[in-house]
């Protein structure tokens, strides 16, 4: 029987495939919002799940021990390009999310809570048009910093840093809970290999993603720096913490649409 694996395609789980998985499992490249879908609908037997999902998949899974994808301060991965300061974006402004996001789009939606009041939110950007903050997240990420930078360029996971003090995580490895218990093991043990093996893929990982980015060799190592695999226990008190406040703001839909005459005097899709 084999056994699909998902990983998301961005630069910090490359090191992912340049490890043989386990005898048997095949690696499925799939957005973070992908993932949870297709974890819910039983296509995977494993995957590096983004922690704003787990709610979706509850009752099905395990943690793959303490691995997953989490950064201390600074991310570099997940950025809001701005016309404005954070501080500074409220009702009266226009937001595009990340098509791709669960974890972040939920993570800026806290982060403009706090500075603005949940109350007093930027409403979401028609398609197609511009808009006065933009929410771009993986390797998308990378390159448009160093290439198309805004006015005002926001790392969520610095800010939440900032305000909490503690590190933010993006995944969590799971498996499905049925999942035999040699598997659980053969997975952790890969996982572990992947971990201890860095100083032998961050080089090459850092000068693919130089090449396939636009970046230099330097910045894309400094990235992959930033980039912990392993969950310790401030990290694991960032996710609980993350988790409870969401439980505690959130709503059905987090950010409201923006009016149709707004929308068609101002654009509303992307930063332009």
């Amino acid at each position: 029987m084999g056994y699909s694996i998902g990983i998301v395609p961005y630069t910090n789980m490359r090191p992912y495939s340049l490890v043989p998985p386990p005898a048997g499992c095949d690696l499925v490249q799939l957005s973070p919002r992908h993932a949870v879908r297709a974890f819910n609908e039983g296509r995977l037997s494993a995957a590096a799940i983004p922690v704003g999902g787990l709610d979706a998949i509850e009752g099905q899974y395990a943690f793959l021990s303490s691995f997953g994808i989490s950064a201390r301060g600074r991310v570099g991965s997940v950025l809001l390009f701005s016309r404005r300061p954070l501080g500074q974006l409220g009702d009266g402004c226009t937001l595009s999310l990340s098509g791709e996001s669960v974890t972040s789009n939920r993570l800026l939606y806290l982060l403009l809570g706090y500075e603005r009041g949940f109350d007093n939110l930027p409403r979401l950007a028609r398609p197609g048009g511009q808009a006065d903050a933009e929410l771009v997240i993986g390797d998308a990420a990378l390159q448009r910093l160093h290439h198309a930078p805004a006015p005002h360029v926001i790392d969520l996971a610095q800010h939440w840093w900032q305000r909490h003090g503690l590190p933010f995580v993006f995944a969590r490895w799971v498996i499905r809970r049925d999942a035999p218990e040699a598997l659980k093991q053969s997975l952790s043990d890969w996982l572990e290999r992947v971990s201890a093996r860095r100083d032998q893929w961050s080089p090459r990982v850092a000068q693919e993603a130089a090449m396939r980015i636009g970046i230099t060799p330097e910045a894309a190592e400094a990235y992959l720096h930033g980039i912990h695999y392993r969950i310790d226990a401030a990290a694991q008190q960032g996710q609980m913490l993350f988790q409870q406040e969401l439980k505690r703001h959130a709503r059905p839909a987090l950010f409201s649409p923006a009016p149709v005459m707004e929308g068609m005097l101002q654009g509303t899709g992307s930063l332009g």
